[in-house]
This record gives C-alpha cells, structure tokens and sequence, in this order.
C-alpha cells in the first residue's frame, strides 16, 4: 500500500507590513514594483507613497527599482536623488545615482504585533457591590436634603426717579 503524506503545516498567517517612499529631490523620476511569493503578492508606486501589504513570514520578496531619465543641464541623469524604499523589514533601499534600475531580493520577516486586542467587557453584576460601611472621616456625610428651589426671575427695570414736586404758591 502507498505510504500516506505526511501532513502539511498551516503556513503563518500574513502579516501586515507598512511600506514608505520618501520623495528624495526628484521624487517624478521614482518607480518601484514589489513582488513577493512570484507575484502572489504584490504592490507598486512612486514617491513619495505609504501603505502596507499583507505577507506571510518567509516569502520571497523581489522589490525592483527603475528611475525615469532626467535631464539635467547637457545630459541625463539616473537614480532616485535620495529617494528611499522602507518596509517589510527593509531601511533605506534605494537607486544609486547613475543606475536606471536594480532590485533587492529578501525574505519577509514576521510583521510587527498589531495593536493589542481590546479588553473583553466583563459581564454585568447580578447582584449590587454592598457599600462601605462607613465612610473615611476626611469626606462629610452624603446630603439627603432637596435641592434649593429655583431662582426667581430678575425684576424689571424701573423707570427714573421722579424730580421731588415744586411747591404751588399760596
């Protein structure tokens, strides 16, 4: 009888990597294609770009680089003018100046953890939390008188005195 394969391991989950071009000095001349897992994977742009990609630990990643000619005074010049590629476990990829293209192969690393799962709310009390019983000498007793009554409303204003009556003549 054939002998049964062995069984395949899950591969890890993909991890979310961010990814970031800074613009350099001529960020019109920067152009980039990543592709990871022989194109399973795969993200492209110029500069300056930030986003992120989902990539399981342990896929090959191909990032290739090309820069669009400049021409600069009475030739053309090449590279990305301090453009830099970051992510997925690369810093500071970049075009030399001269080349019109190069690429970097490297394997992905796993993601940064992601935030922390929010705390799972506690279930509601069935029965009331018995209060103290008594309070700390540093607080006065709670209040069990009513609320003072409302304000009355302002008084209108009144009219200006009256000058005091002259005297008739007798």
């Amino acid at each position: 009888p054939p002998t049964p394969l062995p069984p395949k391991f899950p591969q890890a989950p993909a991890g979310h990597h961010a990814v970031s071009v800074t613009a350099g000095s001529s960020p019109q001349v920067v152009r980039w294609e990543l592709s990871c897992a022989d194109g399973a994977y795969q993200l492209s742009g110029g500069a300056p770009f930030t986003g992120s990609i989902a990539v399981p630990p342990g896929t090959v990643c191909v990032l290739s680089m090309q820069a669009m000619a400049q021409y600069y005074g009475n030739s053309y010049l090449f590279g990305w003018s301090g453009a830099e590629w970051t992510g997925i476990g690369q810093q500071s990829l970049t075009l030399k100046q001269g080349l019109t293209s190069d690429s970097v192969t490297f394997v992905a690393p796993h993601a940064p953890p992601a935030l922390p799962p929010s705390p799972t709310p506690l279930p509601p009390q069935l029965s009331p939390t018995p209060l103290p019983p008594s309070l700390p000498p540093s607080l006065p007793p709670p209040s069990t008188a009513s609320p003072p009554p409302p304000l009355p409303p302002p008084l209108p204003s009144l009219p200006p005195p009256l000058s005091p009556p002259t005297p008739l003549p007798p």
